[in-house]
């Protein structure tokens, strides 16, 4: 299991953008030692408020509103990509809920893989990191919501980790009718469009170059467990430029607090 993260002090750090052709401010909470890409994931996720507040914005303009709600869980029976960071991440908040509620959320991880091995599906969900196939991935995502398997984190149709969500779960965002996201063909659905991905940015960060590599939400537990978290060794602004190079096309050299 992933150990908690250790608290590090912060310092406020700006950062300027162009997306979508206009412009977005954001001050983000940099480590100022020694870290991970997990240590600077609260960072990319005010840098995430700001790429959906750019789309929503965006939408706005041509008259379309966010239509998901609290209560509406379609989507949370998808098959969700994160990150290794936030696989480490949410295998240590698992690991800090209290007794009777862990048991809880770990029965559910059990339940859901005991289906997917059912369906000859769970071999894939582990191996998801080394998927580099889109077909494949996409195959994977078919196969896996028509099991209409719900995340182990959703309760009453409702995000129980909603502020700890993973980055993809945030840039999922519709103007239409929520029930249509049930459709696997996403028939009818009509998205908000982010002029750049955050969560494959991030997924494509520390891998050398090899493309974006997934953890399926659902097999996170397992994942963590045969992959030891490295250690902070890296500046946060040697981080954060990778990220944001991936994220904007260009090399990015950051470095704290002017980013």
């Amino acid at each position: 299991m992933s150990e908690p993260a250790v608290p590090q002090q912060t310092l406020a750090a700006d950062l300027e953008l162009k997306i979508g052709g206009r412009d977005l401010a954001v001050r983000l909470p940099v480590p100022t030692g020694p870290t991970t890409l997990r240590g600077v994931l609260p960072a990319l996720r005010v840098l995430m408020a700001g790429l959906t507040g750019v789309a929503v914005e965006v939408a706005a303009g041509e008259e379309r509103q966010v239509s998901c709600r609290a209560g509406c869980g379609a989507c949370c029976r998808q098959l969700v990509p994160i990150s290794g960071a936030e696989a480490y991440q949410l295998a240590a908040l698992i690991e800090a809920l209290p007794a009777p509620r862990r048991s809880t959320v770990l029965a559910r991880f059990a339940e859901a893989r005991t289906r997917l091995e059912a369906a000859g599906l769970w071999a894939e969900m582990t191996g998801m990191a080394e998927i580099t196939d889109p077909k494949a991935a996409a195959a994977l995502g078919l196969g896996y919501f028509a099991e209409h398997i719900a995340c182990p984190f959703l309760e009453d149709e409702s995000c129980s980790i909603h502020a700890e969500r993973p980055l993809a779960c945030r840039e999922y965002l519709v103007s239409s009718d929520p029930a249509n996201c049930a459709d696997p063909g996403g028939q009818g659905v009509v998205p908000i469009k982010l002029d750049r991905r955050l969560a494959t940015a991030v997924a494509r960060t520390g891998t050398g170059g090899a493309g974006p590599r997934y953890v399926a939400l659902t097999a996170l537990l397992d994942w963590v467990a045969l992959h030891p978290e490295p250690s902070a060794e890296q500046d946060a602004a040697e981080v954060l430029g990778e990220v944001l190079s991936h994220l904007t096309g260009t090399e990015v050299s950051a470095e704290p607090p002017g980013l």
